[in-house]
């Protein structure tokens, strides 16, 4: 985990977050927020570019993989590639709280507050939020979501990028796991590496401050709920409560 990372935050309704509350985590995945967007017309919670890779062809060709026979040329092609089995692992996505987020009071006391150009952008992507659930145990949640699941659950911060463009900072972290600059000698994308698409996500959700868990060796087909047994390291706040700022101890 980021040990930058003091607190997380969910942001939703307050039956959904009440569910949360006694350990029953809704993970969706990324089909659902891709169809999201193409149904809402508009960027937010869905995101057309989900686990995919979206980029411009100046001048590619397109070959059969068993003839190797030139199926087509483009020229300034928009091309947006999926991978087999990224659209449905499992996802669980939080807001992740950092010390610029709040200030310290004393004795493990924090004042948290967001910046208001962070608050207008949470609340137009979540419009139907009336509460907000504050993590104050982030290392213990991603503990107990962790043990809940016999199959490998991955758990890290989303990192933004341009995802109109291939950049070699972008292409760095698919290939290594890893944001810091390293010299490339060759990209390749196996099936173990694909689930880091799911960490890749436009400049346009930054404000979000995303942290995910993701089940690659899962697959579900529709959202799905699975319990998590938590300690006690959760509370509710009504959402204008939060964003007047709140004192909590972390």
């Amino acid at each position: 985990m980021n040990k930058d990372i003091l607190y997380f935050v969910k942001f939703g309704e307050r039956k959904h977050l009440e569910s949360l509350s006694n350990g029953d985590l809704f993970f969706s995945h990324a089909g659902a927020f891709i169809k999201q967007e193409r149904e809402q017309q508009k960027k937010g919670q869905g995101d057309a570019y989900e686990g995919r890779m979206n980029f411009i062809a100046c001048n590619g060709k397109m070959y059969d993989f068993y003839t190797n026979e030139l199926i087509a040329s483009m020229t300034n092609a928009s091309i947006n590639l999926g991978f087999e089995y990224v659209e449905n692992m499992p996802i669980f996505c939080l807001t992740a709280g950092y010390l610029a987020d709040c200030e310290y009071v004393n004795n493990r006391r924090y004042f948290l507050k967001f910046r208001q150009e962070k608050k207008k952008i949470i609340e137009k992507h979540f419009e139907k939020a009336d509460t907000a659930l504050i993590i104050n145990k982030p290392e213990h949640f991603i503990q107990d979501v962790k043990k809940s699941f016999k199959a490998q659950c991955h758990a890290d911060t989303v990192k933004y990028f341009n995802m109109t463009q291939i950049t070699i900072d972008r292409l760095t972290y698919l290939e290594t796991g890893s944001i810091e600059k390293k010299e490339l000698e060759n990209f390749d994308m196996t099936v173990d590496k694909a689930f880091r698409h799911l960490y890749c996500k436009d400049t346009f959700f930054k404000e979000q401050s995303e942290f995910r868990f993701a089940i690659p060796k899962l697959q579900i087909f529709e959202p799905q709920t699975f319990n998590i047994k938590m300690r006690n390291y959760v509370k509710l706040y009504d959402i204008n409560t939060f964003f007047d700022g709140i004192e909590i101890m972390l």
